[in-house]
């Protein structure tokens, strides 16, 4: 009984490990990524699975519009925003309300959803095209530490554990 109560969980566990990310991708695709496909004409009607941090957020109609900055996706479609290039902005536009905690600036996020258009921004002299996905899933991934603002630990030999 008790091993197969461990066979299950390994199954389980090994199951989980490759169990797909939090947003559905079929048809969407992950490339190229918004800084890519601002220039491209045929970007419309395109279904794509971007992710990256929220950079700010503005309720748009009954929905809520989500500007992010883009990062390529790693395992499970998390966003790669420690060590990982930026790859442009875009605006996922959600028909729904999206909690102003859950999706604060900051808060990294994954978005599936078709391009509707394109948007010019200009911010100073600065002129940028972002892409504009009308989204219909959009995950706000669990907070977690940032190791790049982790304190470092050490210890020496003898002595008590140190902290900065």
């Amino acid at each position: 009984m008790v091993r197969r109560a461990a066979a299950a969980a390994l199954l389980a566990g090994v199951l989980a490990g490759c169990a797909a990310g939090p947003v559905r991708e079929a048809g969407a695709t992950r490339e190229p990524l918004p800084v890519a496909l601002a220039g491209s004409g045929d970007a419309v009607g395109r279904e794509v699975v971007w992710g990256g941090r929220v950079v700010d957020r503005h309720p748009e109609g009954a929905g809520t519009r989500l500007e992010i900055l883009a990062f390529p996706l790693r395992g499970r479609q998390r966003p790669n925003v420690y060590w990982g290039e930026a790859g442009g902005r875009f605006l996922a536009v959600s028909g729904r309300e999206l909690s102003s905690d859950a999706y604060a600036p900051g808060r990294r996020v994954t978005v599936r959803g078709a391009v509707t258009g394109f948007v010019d921004v200009r911010i100073g002299d600065w002129r940028s095209r972002w892409p504009r996905v009308a989204a219909e899933a959009v995950y706000a991934w669990p907070r977690e530490r940032d190791p790049q603002r982790e304190p470092i630990r050490f210890h020496l030999p003898g002595r008590p554990m140190f902290s900065d």
